[in-house]
């Protein structure tokens, strides 16, 4: 089994946020239902073509767009804000937490919410679907999971 490196550590903890100012930031983005923007007026027409919507009234030089979120992205950051209204104040700040498992630098898995408290530290994976289905087996994708064995703390 491997071992991550102080660099690999830190890199990691990086990712995660423990400033309760910025996490109430965070956490009301993901709270919100939509993706928002302000973009140069001379970008609006670009952006509406891809699905975006103007919410507001134009500013001086900006325009304010919303776009809802894709159900995906959605569930995770409901997975998020749970966590935090749990009362986990070490946090991933964004979906680029990718934690090393193998012997090469390749070997990551991105992991969707992570949460550290002085007694766990919680790796969530999320799945979704747009479409109620039977959910596949997840057997193989966790037994093909080797994670590394961390001495220390990441908070």
């Amino acid at each position: 089994m491997s071992f991550l490196t102080a660099l690999q550590a830190d890199q990691l903890r990086d990712k995660l946020v423990t400033d309760l100012s910025l996490l109430g930031k965070i956490y009301k983005a993901k709270k919100n239902e939509y993706l928002l923007k302000s973009v140069d007026h001379s970008l609006v027409d670009e952006m509406l073509k891809e699905g975006w919507e103007e919410y507001s009234t134009p500013l001086k030089t900006k325009t304010k767009l919303r776009k809802h979120k894709k159900h995906d992205i959605k569930f995770e950051d409901d997975i998020w804000c749970q966590l935090y209204e749990l009362g986990y104040r070490c946090l991933n700040y964004d979906n680029n937490f990718r934690l090393p498992y193998g012997k090469t630098s390749r070997d990551t898995k991105q992991i969707d919410v992570v949460a550290v408290d002085d007694d766990s530290i919680l790796l969530i994976e999320c799945k979704s679907s747009e479409n109620t289905k039977k959910a596949p087996s997840f057997k193989t994708e966790l037994e093909g999971r080797v994670l590394p064995r961390f001495h220390g703390r990441l908070s």
